[in-house]
């Protein structure tokens, strides 16, 4: 089984790994600074994490572009990882909020508090910090399925 890493990302970043590990990395902003130190700080947290977990493959959700501000700031995080990804020779996999909602809940229009809740209920004796934590181990959840199917599909084509 491929190793994986989950990431939601966001300036509240939720991640989880196939060997159980989750968290939420936060990177406030410095209203002083005169470049955003957030880039700075996620560029080393994210290279660091990729180099101690491994990973064969990321997942992380498409982007929402809906918000002029918040869009800048996620598609910046999202080159970082990239860049951090090809250097380490990870896989990237993309997949809709959407599908994430719909594999955790059944609903694709699911609520922040519905993820929890699904969470919850799965994981009881998760201690869950947020929303970006919730969908991060969701994310992962459906990564895993996912690899699984395709390398039942790839043994049953003899490719394996």
């Amino acid at each position: 089984m491929s190793r994986l890493l989950a990431l939601d990302i966001s300036f509240s970043t939720g991640w989880a790994c196939s060997d159980g590990g989750s968290g939420v990395m936060n990177f406030p902003n410095d209203a002083k600074a005169t470049v955003d130190p957030r880039y700075y700080l996620f560029h080393h947290w994210v290279r660091d994490l990729v180099n101690d977990i491994e990973p064969d493959v990321i997942y992380i959700e498409k982007p929402n572009a809906r918000y002029y501000y918040a869009a800048c700031a996620l598609f910046g995080m999202r080159g970082i990882l990239y860049s951090v990804a090809a250097i380490n020779n990870c896989r990237i996999e993309e997949v809709s909020p959407s599908s994430i909602k719909i594999y955790a809940t059944g609903k694709g229009n699911a609520k922040k508090i519905d993820m929890v809740n699904a969470l919850a209920v799965k994981y009881p004796d998760l201690v869950i910090i947020n929303d970006d934590h919730a969908d991060a181990i969701h994310m992962m959840d459906l990564g895993a399925d996912l690899e699984l199917t395709k390398e039942r599909l790839a043994a049953l084509k003899g490719e394996v």
